[in-house]
């Protein structure tokens, strides 16, 4: 009796675990086709992020080739803007950052070069301040006979005529000016 008694149950819960094992089954199929159908959808929405992607590429493009006179603000929005902008198919993901890689790597080297430009100019303009200084210096220690305030207006508009100079060093060489010039 005992045995007998034993087997239903068994049966019982053999039948609750096939009906647990079919219920997971539909709940993966059900699932694979909600994924399915969303494919669709994320496939499109991939295809719109690209579309946007690549019109912010041309931007980039345009923003290297007008030169390096946007400032870093244009840069980075750029930047803000691709990182809201979402995920594109996977296939062309490297293809079109590498392509704004580049753009926005063009835009920084030509602005590097723009500023070591700059430098360069401004050490320039330093060193013929100084060649002012040093001219007004002269004349304060060997006056010529006559025609001395044209000298210091001719070498004044000189050094006011000459561009920027480093900021760190705009101060010194203005102070070096008034005192040769105060000395002439």
């Amino acid at each position: 009796f005992m045995l007998c008694d034993k087997r239903p149950n068994r049966f019982l819960a053999a039948a609750a675990a096939a009906a647990a094992a079919a219920d997971v089954s539909w709940l993966l199929y059900s699932s694979f086709e909600v994924k399915h159908q969303n494919l669709d959808a994320i496939r499109e929405s991939e295809q719109q992020n690209l579309e946007a992607k690549e019109a912010l590429c041309v931007k980039a493009e345009a923003l290297s080739s007008d030169g390096a006179s946007h400032g870093h603000d244009a840069v980075e929005a750029l930047f803000r803007e691709w990182n809201a902008i979402g995920p594109v198919p996977r296939r062309k993901n490297k293809k079109i950052w590498t392509r704004f890689k580049t753009a926005i790597d063009a835009y920084q080297n030509q602005r590097r070069k723009q500023f070591k430009d700059t430098r360069l100019e401004q050490r320039e303009n330093l060193n013929r301040k100084r060649d002012v200084i040093a001219r007004l210096t002269a004349l304060a220690t060997n006056p010529p006979a006559d025609g001395l305030s044209d000298q210091l207006k001719q070498l004044q508009t000189e050094f006011q005529g000459i561009g920027f100079v480093p900021i760190k060093l705009k101060e010194a060489v203005w102070q070096e000016y008034r005192a040769a010039s105060d000395a002439a």
